[in-house]
Order: structure tokens, then C-alpha cells, then sequence
């Protein structure tokens, strides 16, 4: 188990996480963003898939990552891609084996980042 001070973290620990190298832990960065011509519902499915093929591989970490954000791609709501991977984890039976700690730039407010905790981010 990996233990934080703090549910809010900064860019050196979370740059610390994305390259730990301690056996046990296999971390994976999935992006939250989706190209900006296809629909949201399809982004969805794909960050679904995405996350089973990852878990499948061994991953019990996955950092959602909305960096990447271009004139071609828009970001997923953070609350919405956190909260439906949440209930797509529940519902097949895999939400105990992982971790999930979001990368945004979205939240500006003690309540949002307090709404995302709520939902299901770990960090």
C-alpha cells in the first residue's frame, strides 16, 4: 500500500509516483482527453476499455491525466470521466484492485477537489 500526507499533491510527488520503480506497484498514466470531433459517450467507452486493458496488464495504480489538451482535443470533465470509471470498476468487480489518482487542472475550488475525493479519487 502506498501511503500519502496528503490527498492533494504536488507536481514533485506525483512526478515521484509516475516513476516509482518499487515491486509491487505498477502504475499507468491514462488520458482523460478524447479527440474533439468524436463523441463524449465514445470517449467514455475507450477510457473503459483502456483501464481493463491496463488492470489486465497489471496496473494497480492509474494516474487519469488531462494534460495533453491541443486544438485537436478537449479534456472529459473530470468529475464525469472519475465518476463513471468509478462505477464501471464497481460494476465489474474490479474497483478494490486499483488505485486512482486524477491529474487535472480543473478543480479551483475546496469543493471540487473535496466532490472528486467523494467520487473516487484516491489522490
Amino acid at each position: 500500500m502506498l501511503k500519502v500526507n496528503n490527498p492533494i499533491l504536488t507536481d514533485t510527488d506525483l512526478l515521484k509516483i509516475k516513476n516509482m520503480k518499487t515491486e509491487g506497484f505498477q502504475v499507468t498514466e491514462i488520458p482523460i482527453t478524447y479527440y474533439k470531433n468524436s463523441s463524449l459517450e465514445k470517449a467514455m467507452d475507450y477510457l473503459f476499455i483502456e483501464v481493463d486493458r491496463a488492470i489486465r496488464e497489471g496496473t494497480n495504480i492509474l494516474i487519469l491525466s488531462d494534460r495533453g489538451v491541443d486544438e485537436y482535443h478537449v479534456a472529459m470533465p473530470s468529475l464525469l470521466a472519475l465518476s463513471g470509471l468509478q462505477q464501471h470498476l464497481v460494476r465489474t468487480k474490479k474497483r478494490t484492485s486499483v488505485a486512482i489518482i486524477l491529474e487535472t487542472g480543473e478543480p479551483r475550488e475546496v469543493h471540487h477537489f473535496a466532490t472528486l475525493l467523494g467520487y473516487g479519487a484516491c489522490a
